[in-house]
Order: C-alpha cells, then sequence, then structure tokens
C-alpha cells in the first residue's frame, strides 16, 4: 500500500490528527523534501528517507520530479511506504502526478490524505476568497491577467527575474504584487512592492507571490485596453496642443 499525505504549509501545528497518526507508526516515509519545517517538529524524522540527493545536480525539475516518483514507486512495490510532500499533495505537487500515474500502470493501491495547502493560508493573509485564485507555476507559467493569481514556485532570484519579465509583457511596471513569505511558519511576513522590483529580495521555499487582477482597459493585448491607451494618448495630445494655442 502507498500512502500519500500532506505535511501543511509550514507548521506542525497545520496536520490533521490522521496523518499525525500514519506517520508516527508508519514502518518507512519517504520525504519529497526534509526542508519543510514540519519535518524537525515530528518525533522520529530523522529516521525517514528523503529524496534531496536527486536535487543535487538536476538541470530541471520535471527530472527531479520523474525520478522521485520512480524511487517511491519501487519502495511501495515491496511494501507499505508513506510518501510525504509539503501542503496539500494534491495542490500544485508535481510528483505526486507523476507518482499517481506510475501506481495506475502498476496497479498499485494508493490512499490519499489531504492537509492544508499554501493556498489556504495565503487566502486568509489576503482576505480572499480562494476560489478566485488562479494558482499558476513561475516555471510554467499562464495567467488570466483579469483574474488575481497566486504564483509558486518563485524560489530564488532567477526564477523570480524570469517571472517578472513575463508579467512586464502583461502588467504594467507600477503594477502592486505581494508577497507572502513563510506562510504557516512564525516568520510569516506580508510585503507589498511594485512588479518592478520583484526580483530585487531574496526568496525562499516557503514563499509566494499574489497578483491582485489588472484593471481590463490596462491589459493592451485585449482590443478594449489597446482602445483604451490609443484614446488616452490623442487626447493627451489634444490637450497639450490646445494649452500651447492659447494666449
Amino acid at each position: 500500500m502507498l500512502t500519500i499525505l500532506g505535511l501543511g504549509p509550514g507548521s506542525a501545528g497545520h496536520l490533521t490528527r490522521q496523518t499525525f497518526d500514519v506517520l508516527a507508526g508508519a514502518p518507512l516515509v519517504y520525504l519529497r523534501t526534509r526542508h519543510h519545517p514540519t519535518v524537525a517538529e515530528i518525533p522520529g524524522s530523522e529516521t525517514w528517507l528523503d529524496c534531496d540527493d536527486l536535487y543535487a545536480g538536476a538541470t530541471d525539475f520535471e527530472g527531479v520530479y520523474s525520478a522521485i516518483a520512480s524511487r517511491v514507486l519501487a519502495a511501495a512495490s515491496e511494501g507499505d511506504v508513506v510518501y510525504a510532500v509539503p501542503g496539500n499533495p494534491l495542490v500544485a505537487e508535481r510528483s505526486v502526478t507523476l507518482l499517481l500515474a506510475l501506481a495506475k500502470v502498476a496497479n498499485l493501491p494508493v490512499r490519499i490524505l489531504p492537509a492544508l495547502s499554501f493556498v489556504d493560508l495565503a487566502a486568509v493573509a489576503l482576505r480572499v476568497d480562494a476560489g478566485n485564485l488562479q494558482v499558476c507555476d513561475a516555471l510554467d507559467f499562464g495567467v488570466d491577467p483579469l483574474r488575481p493569481a497566486l504564483i509558486h514556485q518563485v524560489h530564488d532570484r532567477d526564477s523570480a527575474t524570469a517571472l517578472k519579465l513575463l508579467l512586464l509583457d502583461i502588467y504594467p511596471a507600477y503594477h502592486t504584487v505581494i508577497l507572502l513569505r513563510g506562510l504557516g511558519s512564525p516568520a510569516e511576513e506580508r510585503r507589498d512592492l511594485p512588479l518592478s522590483s520583484l526580483d530585487h529580495i531574496a526568496y525562499g521555499y516557503l514563499d509566494a507571490i499574489y497578483l491582485p487582477a489588472i484593471d481590463p482597459l490596462a491589459d493592451v493585448r485585449r482590443l478594449e485596453g489597446a482602445y483604451h491607451v490609443v484614446v488616452e494618448r490623442l487626447n493627451a495630445e489634444d490637450g497639450d496642443h490646445g494649452a500651447l494655442a492659447r494666449p
């Protein structure tokens, strides 16, 4: 039996009782990564196995997640295994998606235990309805600018720079974004900053970016937005000409 469970977004206090009990009694636990605050808070976690070695020297995350899924499947084929991932296993967790596909082919029974995700805590921090949020991957980005978005996988300045360049093709440089740092941890922080400064700060693995929706008239990729910008510029030019003509 393969059990897949979530460790929550940043503190053992967010674990369900069921998840805590399963972890306490599991004969073999694999962690996607040991770099998560919840791990150190659970007694006996020092004996758990992790997949952090697969990140070393990797050229892309897809290859890492594929290798993790293969490793966990091989172990689960030999006996009961618990695979634990940050957050909710079915919210923005690529390794779980790949593992479920492999388990289906192998006809391996799987049990999934849910958990709080970073989306839940972000909605609380922002005081917004999570049902209205787009959840976007900074490494595989696509967004509707007319809806608010929550962006994960912004884990270092390189990923922040790549994301900023993509966003500047859609949003104005002054568009305010919100950095949500350390969600679910004692160091949780919210910081507002202009899009142009997105990569001027350091990032960590518990960080996410909230991107408010853009005004439809500011989206120049749409006909209404382009028309609005042209009309505004024409009106501004007419106004300048009129000011010069006055005595």
